[in-house]
């Protein structure tokens, strides 16, 4: 596995993706990159102890993964768990936001364009529904147990 702390290649021509865990009271996804989606989805089954799918994974060619990924992040802000790269909104929310990023940083969609897509994406929700309190709980659950197991 790779070090946690070892510095990812931001300047390859690298992929954003979605992986949703295949435990079925877990209805988040997971927005992140990586050089190799596949190798980062054995990461993630080994350090999370559940199997996961890669829904969506859209390559970033002559630009950094890194920039798509994080403006996705932003766009995706209000449906985002704290102190995480999981999310509540759909994969399908999730994939609009990817392409919308990525054609952004690849100056091919103007910047009102992309702040319009954040500001839908982040319009007020009237409550969190009860089904993905279980998958918060379960997420602080596992934050505060690699917390306590690296201490």
């Amino acid at each position: 596995m790779r070090n946690q702390y070892q510095k990812h290649n931001y300047e390859t021509n690298g992929f954003v993706y979605i992986m949703q865990s295949r435990d079925e009271g877990v209805k988040t996804i997971k927005v992140g990159m990586s050089n190799n989606p596949e190798r980062r989805k054995l990461e993630l089954e080994q350090q999370w102890g559940t199997k996961f799918d890669i829904l969506f994974k859209h390559q970033c060619d002559g630009i950094r993964h890194y920039n798509v990924e994080q403006l996705t992040h932003r766009t995706l802000n209000r449906s985002r768990l704290p102190l995480s790269e999981f999310f509540t909104c759909s994969p399908e929310e999730a994939k609009s936001a990817i392409l919308i990023s990525y054609g952004y940083e690849k100056g091919i969609i103007p910047y009102e364009s992309w702040e319009q897509n954040r500001a839908f994406h982040n319009k007020p929700i009237k409550r969190v529904k009860d089904s993905n309190l279980l998958d918060w709980f379960i997420i602080a659950a596992v934050v505060v147990g690699a917390v306590i197991a690296f201490s």
